[in-house]
């Protein structure tokens, strides 16, 4: 079936077909996972959902609501997740989502089981009684080739259904002693309600209805070396930062302009879990006022290791995105660059940017054709030769 046709009747009426008919074959459940979530995606991105709007996103929260209160419903503790997709998504919309549903439906933490990887669970202590390390129970390179997979069905990383493989997750946790029962809270509740503000034909307000942005509780469990006055870094490529040469001499003068003024700790994990590629100092360790973390992460720890970094740096400089929202949950500040802003969504700015404002935080998102014409603007005479965004750089 197109989505391009799809209907919200239809929607309905295919689910309650489907529904009844695999109920006899004791395979309600399959529905819900899988035919279900499906069918939310396709309709959230038809072409009368611009022209319905409110309707359509009344529908299919009212679909949303009804689920959560099935799940709820059932005895004992539940699993949330698990995620499997972007930093940004999880820390942008996910986790207030869950902060949205556990104080709409009175949930307590402790019903909750959140599983999540690469030591993400930091930042569920206020979210959830108990986490799920994936990266224990997976290697990085079986997770990068699931991604890829993900990527070539639906596209991108969204979690829009619960695939066969984190549903042999979930089994797997339960059969390893986790307590909780067999029904789950899976990202795609979040994705099929916020699918049609990402592609801007309903306003942010759908999102800041169904979340609560909160900070994140303080890091605990990691003793790191730190400065006690220092600036966390984090440069790495992608289509919005592509590794150009002109980002490479812009990032290098940069951080030796910070390293000047204050220790810089740079957080580059090292490893190959995601499709990143990050940015290392031509001078390697040992760099005048540069330290490395990297050789303190594993894959099940690297972004407890980063978060605590983050959480206790005077500011987080990086690259637009995922762990530049993060500072902002600690109460901190960001400065984030792009130079290809063609492609983020403004939407996430927006939210980025409120975000950041609730829990006390900020961020700063700057092109680098801007950071260019700051510089030209503060430069002295001596400075006159140097253009930080642009081809030249001493």
């Amino acid at each position: 079936m197109n989505g391009s046709t799809l209907s919200r009747s239809l929607v309905r009426a295919t689910y309650r077909a489907a529904a009844a008919s695999l109920d006899l074959l004791g395979l309600k459940a399959a529905v819900r996972s899988h035919v279900l979530p499906r069918l939310l995606a396709a309709a959230q991105s038809s072409p009368d959902q611009a022209a319905a709007g409110a309707p359509l996103s009344t529908a299919t929260a009212a679909t949303i609501d009804a689920e959560i209160r099935r799940v709820l419903a059932e005895p004992g503790r539940i699993l949330v997740g698990p995620w499997t997709s972007e930093v940004g998504f999880e820390l942008l919309y996910w986790i207030p989502f869950l902060n949205w549903l556990r104080a709409t439906y009175d949930v307590p933490a402790e019903r909750l089981v959140a599983v999540t990887r690469g030591g993400a669970g930091v930042w569920y202590g206020d979210v959830a009684g108990q986490t799920v390390e994936l990266f224990e129970r997976v290697d990085p390179k079986t997770f990068r080739a699931r991604t890829a997979e993900r990527w070539k069905s639906v596209g991108g990383q969204k979690q829009i259904y619960l695939d066969e493989w984190e549903n042999r997750l979930l089994q797997e946790i339960r059969a390893s002693g986790v307590a909780a029962g067999n029904v789950v809270l899976h990202p795609y509740l979040m994705y099929a309600l916020f699918y049609a503000v990402w592609q801007g034909a309903l306003p942010a307000a759908q999102v800041y209805a169904r979340t609560r942005f909160a900070r994140l509780p303080a890091p605990a469990g990691v003793v790191l070396d730190l400065p006690d006055d220092f600036a966390a870094v984090r440069f790495y490529f992608r289509p919005s930062f592509p590794d150009t040469s002109d980002n490479r001499r812009l990032v290098a003068t940069l951080v030796e302009r910070l390293a000047a003024d204050r220790p810089v700790v740079l957080l580059n994990p090292r490893l190959e879990i995601d499709d990143h590629s990050d940015w290392i100092p031509a001078g390697g360790k040992g760099v005048h006022g540069i330290r490395e973390l990297g050789d303190t992460m594993t894959p099940a720890t690297n972004l407890t290791v980063q978060s605590t970094a983050i959480a206790r740096a005077r500011v987080f400089v990086g690259t637009y995105g995922g762990l530049s929202y993060l500072a902002p949950f600690y109460g901190g500040r960001a400065l984030a660059l792009r130079s290809a802003p063609e492609h983020n969504l403004p939407v996430h700015n927006e939210v980025a940017d409120v975000a950041a404002r609730a829990v006390g935080g900020s961020l700063t998102v700057l092109d680098t054709l801007q950071l260019g014409m700051l510089e030209d603007l503060l430069a002295g005479p001596a400075d006159a030769g140097m253009q930080v965004g642009g081809a030249q750089a001493s």
